[in-house]
């Protein structure tokens, strides 16, 4: 397919307040040479209220499967919708504003880079000492790691097929770091561009911030000590079981934490299992 005649897809993850995923819609639709389709997947507990004045096609698994596995849903979708292996697919959280050009901005981009990619729009990077992730700051060479931010990212249909779209067994949060990291097993460019501009509401993806310090925590340390360069995954082998040790002892360490390193260290992913009472 031409570039120029390419189709261009979005698919949102719902989750949450509907207001934010209503204002999110309206930015998409009433932007400069919007998407041509918006695909909508639904996880929220109650289900989202269709507003017929704006034009998507939504969709309401049965069960929660995470944002990377809303957004695998959503992949799957677009086959019968009729998408083709050079199309543009943008995946985006549900509290990310665009900007009047940013359709506009992002169809140049593409235009104008004939390569196989996957695009995003904040540089970001894995300190390795630290394990802590930081956006728009200058990284060491040595000791970071580059990934492309997950609240709003592109890429040719096929390159979403060819790394088997995201990896969801994580449930939450990180998924984009691995994600970075699988298109580099599969030597497929993380590219950055300043051009395409969005705006980040930050709200939580998480309704209770005792899971979210717990995905964050459990998957962060999965992630360092599986998915980094073989001298640094045994520093996190390390550093993951010293921590355990460190929130386990000491009556100041939260057990939130400690749960969350206690399963990573056990190689436990997905949601997060229910305590018996």
């Amino acid at each position: 397919m031409y570039p120029q005649i390419r189709k261009y897809y979005v698919i949102l993850v719902h989750y949450g307040n509907p207001i934010q995923t209503h204002k999110t819609l309206a930015s998409l639709t009433n932007c400069q040479l919007p998407p041509d389709d918006i695909i909508i997947v639904d996880h929220a507990q109650l289900p989202y209220p269709n507003q017929n004045s704006i034009a998507h096609h939504l969709i309401r698994p049965q069960r929660n499967t995470g944002y990377a596995g809303g957004i695998n849903v959503g992949l799957g979708t677009l086959i019968s919708r009729g998408v083709s292996g050079d199309d543009i697919v943008v995946a985006m959280n549900n509290d990310v504003l665009v900007y009047p050009d940013t359709f506009q901005e992002l169809r140049h981009w593409w235009h104008t880079h004939h390569t196989d990619a996957i695009l995003g729009v904040i540089n970001s990077h894995i300190n390795l000492w630290t394990g802590r992730a930081h956006l728009q700051q200058k990284a060491h060479k040595t000791h970071h790691l580059d990934y492309i931010d997950g609240a709003f990212l592109a890429a040719p249909y096929h390159v979403f097929m060819k790394i088997k779209g995201l990896p969801d067994h994580y449930f939450m949060y990180w998924e984009d770091a691995l994600l970075s990291r699988q298109a580099h097993r599969h030597n497929i460019p993380l590219r950055v561009t300043s051009q395409v501009r969005v705006r980040h509401q930050t709200s939580s993806r998480c309704d209770n911030q005792g899971d979210k310090l717990y995905y964050l925590v459990r998957n962060g340390a999965f992630f360092l000590e599986q998915e980094t360069p073989p001298p640094w995954r045994l520093y996190w082998w390390l550093a993951n079981r010293a921590r355990l040790i460190y929130h386990a002892t000491r009556a100041s360490g939260k057990p939130v934490v400690r749960e969350a390193l206690f399963d990573a260290v056990r190689g436990i992913t997905g949601p997060r299992l229910e305590k018996p009472l």
